[in-house]
């Protein structure tokens, strides 16, 4: 938690507390006894997780829903995980959300294949739950990382570019 105080007059003091939020986590996965296995324990280790269970499902929620990580299983009904996966990577505003494929399907090639075809990691079932969060951490300290180092890089910059916005600190315009 990050609290700032600031003085507003001599004798007035306001105080703002940003309180760091759960990081939100989409879990895309059609068997039921699996699936609340893994809310369970994404809930249990601070993750603010959501639970759907078709492809078409997935690429509606995860922009609605700021999702920060997608926990996918490639053999959905509908779309399948793969095709999910290639869709989110091919569109700009998804392309930057880490990937964790949870599929039995467990052979070299599958594997390959997935990470081909965009997804950050890969897990096969059965799986340990201790090594999906674990996993699950680690993407997500790689995107706080890569954030980082993006915010250093233009902290150097003289121009500050977010979605729409261009700012020229050199010349202090928008």
């Amino acid at each position: 938690m990050l609290d700032i105080t600031a003085r507003v007059h001599p004798h007035v003091r306001i105080s703002v507390k940003q309180v760091k939020s759960k990081p939100r986590v989409l879990s895309v996965e059609d068997d039921h006894d699996i699936a609340k296995l893994i809310h369970f324990n994404l809930v249990n280790a601070g993750f603010s997780p959501r639970q759907v269970s078709t492809g078409e499902e997935a690429l509606h929620s995860v922009v609605s829903d700021a999702t920060e990580l997608i926990i996918l299983d490639l053999a959905l009904p509908g779309i399948d995980g793969l095709t999910v996966c290639r869709r989110l990577k091919e569109d700009a505003q998804t392309r930057a959300i880490p990937i964790l494929i949870v599929s039995a399907r467990s052979e070299e090639e599958d594997v390959i294949a997935g990470l081909e075809i965009g997804a950050d990691d890969y897990i096969t079932k059965p799986f340990s739950v201790r090594l999906l969060i674990e996993r699950i951490r680690t993407l997500l300290r790689r995107v706080d990382l890569s954030s980082n180092e993006r915010s250093f890089e233009e902290s150097k910059s003289d121009t500050i570019i977010r979605n729409e916005l261009m700012l020229d600190t050199a010349r202090h315009m928008c």
